[in-house]
């Protein structure tokens, strides 16, 4: 059984490929990223583990007051709808952007929609 990075890297890094992406996203970018991944030092993948165990400023989104975008994929089951929910509440004046038939990897199965939606966003707030 794969317990976390330190113990199976690339066991991990599969298991989180596996369940990262819609089921509409094709298998040969998944493989690609998988790949990509894989490939990633070990090290960063640790670091970015224990940054999302021991980092928690959800009691401080009521001082972000800079235009934020929030977007997440419709079918991400890596970071929950509830939890962008939750930014998007926290954050006044935030825009919450669902990205449709797009996992947790959105940016990798949709990019032109993430840029759209960025550009969007950008020139709306003339930044």
């Amino acid at each position: 059984m794969v317990k976390n990075y330190e113990d199976d890297y690339e066991g991990t890094t599969r298991l989180i490929s596996s369940i990262g992406y819609s089921k509409k996203t094709p298998k040969e970018l998944i493989q690609k990223a998988l790949k990509y991944n894989i490939e990633c030092p070990k090290e960063a993948a640790l670091n970015d583990t224990r940054a999302l165990k021991t980092f928690d400023a959800s009691n401080r989104l009521h001082e972000i007051r800079v235009p934020t975008l929030i977007m997440i994929g419709s079918d991400d089951k890596l970071t929950p709808l509830p939890m962008s929910e939750f930014l998007n509440k926290g954050i006044a004046g935030s825009m919450l952007k669902i990205i449709k038939d797009a996992g947790h990897s959105s940016i990798i199965e949709k990019p032109r929609e993430i840029s759209e939606e960025i550009i969007r966003f950008l020139q709306k707030h003339r930044i």
